[in-house]
């Protein structure tokens, strides 16, 4: 178990309970730079051709950095990382789609809170309540809600689904 963290606040190196590798975290997203490592070597890549899959817009210095868990990964650089590799998301990130929160979700559709909060019509501050509670806007029915995330995310509805029962499921947790 990868241990949580707030939404806000600076990056923390955690290690990855399945692999003991450091896995960078950012709020609730996660990327382990173990993995990203052995994905580029498998392809029989280096950082510098990495990057230029990239289109130049992740240096290979960067990359290096996220490899090493010593640099956060920001969703559209997240997202450019997974295109240029060829995979999906859940592989590249330290959880899986059964252990992913909202905010992972977010996160493996590229997009920041604030632009997500746009897509979907809600503020960011009730999108980002949601990720952490569970707790929707009273006028949003939660089948709405559902359907409108799997959308925008790119994520199936019970993916979705699943991700909001933990939130709420882990603010109802006695700390």
């Amino acid at each position: 178990m990868v241990a949580r963290h707030p939404i806000a606040g600076p990056p923390v190196v955690m290690e990855c309970a399945s692999t003991g590798r450091p896995v960078m975290a950012h709020g609730r997203v996660r990327l382990e730079g173990g993995r990203l490592r052995w994905l580029r070597l498998e392809r029989g890549l280096t950082l510098d051709q990495l990057a230029a899959l990239t289109a130049g817009r992740i240096p290979a210095r960067q990359l290096l950095e996220y490899e090493a868990g010593r640099r956060r990964c920001d969703p559209a650089r997240f997202a450019q990382l997974c295109r240029a590799l060829g995979v999906a998301p859940s592989a590249l990130a330290a959880v899986g789609v059964e252990e992913a929160e909202l905010a992972d979700l977010r996160h493996w559709a590229g997009l920041t809170a604030d632009e997500a909060a746009e897509r979907l019509g809600l503020s960011q501050w009730s999108l980002l309540r949601a990720e952490r509670s569970g707790r929707l806007p009273r006028a949003v029915a939660r089948a709405v809600f559902v359907r409108s995330v799997a959308r925008v995310y790119r994520q199936p509805q019970r993916v979705i689904a699943a991700a909001l029962r933990r939130a709420e499921s882990r603010a109802s947790d006695p700390i």
